[in-house]
């Protein structure tokens, strides 16, 4: 049987046999539901019935292909393995150049296109269970519809591989599945043909197709623990063989070739560094090329605080698909290393997996959840420890995986964010109302704006507290640079997740977000806290932060809640005192223990005071410098008198009555000016 002819059915004695296979005995077309409707074979007939015209499964996967992209594809599988609790994913290239036999073909007979190469192979750890193979068959329906927790268990995303091959073949346990959208429009039989490995076990010799079947498989022998062994013992995980496609066919012109799995693997790669950040259980992801040892590539996540997320999954398990009564959450430091070859670049991230509970829900969402949508409050929270890459960061968009790297899907947040979101029918982004939708949203899109505004800012507050507990715990101070890098600014955060940023800073008022080193360091809330910004900082000659680090030194002497935060967060807090030269005027007659600083920080302290020009508000403060090095306080009771060095000369021993005139230009100039106006 040449490769032509190798669907049909051989015409010599064996066409029983071949018949067998060619009805597919454990198969299901585009529904495993479906049934036969009866024909209307009466026109004539006072009523009668007839069937709805319905598309092909070849039609219905040429619509499903023009919503999915290919490079779409790996993402489906991850997911998919995600959902199944596989730990490990595999990806091999097996690009043999060898062309099989023409014996050996022919002894494969209708099964020789199903296992042929080059081909992609996906494993993982997982065995499919009795759900998996029902929803592998189906289209447009999906194991997620009966588990609110589930991400997408073989819904339209997996039939995203189409795009590179026209028969998938798919072996857990003692089973295989192939899937031929071509034998029913060809009229040859049914879309998926199921073959158990204990019944070709026993009926090999008997039946030529089974030995056929035999035959073809041995092209797997070797991938991914997959051997001869594995017929008689079944296949502990779950194997997906794609052949790819080499010209173009009925369902799609596209031929996949070495370059286009180059392409999928490349964006793979680009993705990889965070790919593994939100997936439940999936902790390493790997590409081999059979033929090239040089290409490996895999990325693996890690967590050291392994009980927390344990303990998570645990709970989340017990939910048995619902959304939980209480709130669900773990917050721990994950590690994610990619090996490219010989170059190995590990990331540092804290993540925060967070469920809402039913009972703190607000009535709107509850209701969505439980009448409208089939979603779960569950997002997350990922803050880059440590950026290892030259690139700036930028907050991305997840629903478990990363959404397609377009502008939309790239929020301007610190973080990244995932969420079980409302996404378009092609998984590409979020759905939120269009320009044209300004007062009315429907479901989805308002529950992707309760999800940011409720579940998403609790989640984020979460990761606030974790982090600012860590300066604690590790006695890191500088981590509170940490927890003010994840504060967003409004001007960076594209519209559409600005309706996470007012809820987030509204709650931020009530906690003790701000850290100030008072009393040997402490966590205080804004109506608390002053920032350590000056305002009417005049003098060019003295820098900002030389003043600055002068005035908050006499602060925190003074025990004063002192915070130093990035200008952009201060602009999120307009309440929040600054400092003004009246404050620290307010501040030093208070508590005078600027008296006891050297002459270069009283200068500078006197500078700032000045600044406003306020020389009525200057009484009892000891500032003002004179010749003899010492400092007097602005007080008309002591007159003194701002002359040239040579009309000092004229008063030896008096110095004490004299300005000192070796100051910054600025501070003089207001001393001037305060004589001239009398004071």
């Amino acid at each position: 049987m040449d490769a032509k002819n190798s669907r049909n059915p051989p015409a010599d004695d064996t066409i029983n046999e071949e018949a067998s296979f060619c009805s597919f005995d454990s198969a299901c077309g585009g529904d495993a539901d479906s049934q036969a409707v009866p024909k209307d074979e009466d026109s004539d007939s006072t009523d009668s019935d007839c069937a709805m015209d319905q598309p092909s499964l070849l039609e219905q996967l040429k619509t499903i292909l023009d919503n999915y992209q290919d490079a779409q594809i790996i993402r489906e599988l991850i997911q998919n393995a995600d959902d199944a609790n596989a730990t490990e994913m595999q990806i091999i290239y097996v690009n043999d150049t060898e062309e099989t036999t023409s014996g050996q073909y022919k002894q494969c007979g209708c099964y020789s296109e199903y296992f042929k190469v080059p081909a992609l192979c996906v494993y993982n750890n997982a065995m499919f269970d009795k759900d998996d193979w029902k929803y592998i068959k189906t289209i447009y329906r999906s194991g997620k519809r009966e588990d609110a927790l589930k991400i997408g268990r073989f819904g339209l995303g997996f039939k995203s591989v189409f795009h590179m091959t026209d028969n998938p073949v798919i072996i857990s346990g003692d089973k295989l599945l192939i899937i031929d959208p071509f034998r029913t429009k060809n009229k040859l039989g049914n879309d998926c043909h199921t073959l158990k490995f204990k019944k070709l076990q026993k009926t090999v010799q008997k039946k030529r197709h089974y030995k056929q079947a035999v035959v073809a498989m041995e092209t797997l022998y070797g991938h991914c623990g997959f051997t001869k062994e594995s017929l008689k013992d079944g296949y502990h995980g779950t194997l997906f063989w794609f052949p790819l496609r080499r010209s173009a066919s009925k369902l799609s012109t596209k031929v996949f070739d070495h370059r286009d799995v180059k392409e999928l693997i490349a964006m793979f790669k680009k993705e990889a560094p965070c790919l593994p950040l939100f997936l439940k259980n999936i902790t390493q992801v790997s590409f081999h090329n059979k033929d090239e040892i040089s290409s490996s590539f895999s990325v693996t996540c890690s967590v050291s605080e392994q009980e927390e997320k344990a303990s998570f999954h645990i709970k989340l398990a017990a939910c048995k698909g619902r959304s939980p009564d209480d709130d669900i959450k773990a917050i721990f430091p994950v590690n994610v290393t990619v090996k490219d070859g010989k170059e190995v670049k590990t990331q540092r991230w804290f993540v925060c997996n967070y469920v809402k509970g039913l009972n703190s829900l607000s009535g709107e969402l509850r209701t969505l959840i439980e009448n409208k949508l089939s979603y779960s409050p569950f997002v997350g929270i990922a803050v880059p420890i440590d950026n290892t890459s030259d690139a700036k960061f930028h907050g991305h968009v997840f629903c478990f995986l990363p959404l397609p790297s377009t502008g939309e899907n790239y929020t301007g947040l610190p973080v990244h964010i995932n969420g079980f979101f409302a996404l378009s029918q092609d998984r590409h982004h979020v759905k939120w109302p269009t320009d044209d939708q300004t007062e009315r949203e429907d479901e989805a899109q308002r529950w992707n704006r309760f999800l940011c505004e409720e579940v998403i800012v609790d989640a984020y507050t979460d990761t606030l507290d974790y982090m600012k507990k860590l300066t604690v715990r590790q006695n890191c101070m500088e981590s509170d640079n940490l927890v003010y890098n994840i504060l967003p600014s409004r001007p960076n955060v594209r519209p559409n997740w600005n309706t996470i940023v007012d809820p987030l800073y509204s709650s931020l008022k009530s906690k003790d977000v701000f850290y100030t080193k008072n009393n040997g360091g402490k966590w205080v809330q804004s109506k608390d806290a002053i920032f350590s910004i000056l305002k009417w900082n005049e003098d060019k000659s003295i820098t900002v932060r030389e003043t600055e680090q002068c005035i908050v030194d006499l602060l925190l002497d003074c025990q004063r809640n002192v915070v130093n935060v990035p200008s952009q967060v201060a602009d999120m807090f307009p309440d929040v005192a600054r400092i003004t030269p009246k404050y620290l005027r307010n501040v030093m007659r208070e508590r005078p223990i600027y008296t006891r600083y050297p002459s270069e920080h009283k200068l500078v302290l006197l500078q700032f005071i000045l600044a406003d020009r306020r020389y009525y508000d200057l009484s009892d403060l000891q500032l003002l410098p004179l010749e003899d090095e010492t400092f007097r306080s602005f007080d008309n009771g002591y007159p003194k008198y701002i002359c040239t060095k040579d009309e000092m000369k004229i008063f030896p021993g008096i110095e004490q009555n004299f300005v000192k005139l070796d100051i910054a230009q600025t501070i003089l100039s207001h001393l001037n000016e305060m004589q001239t106006e009398g004071m």
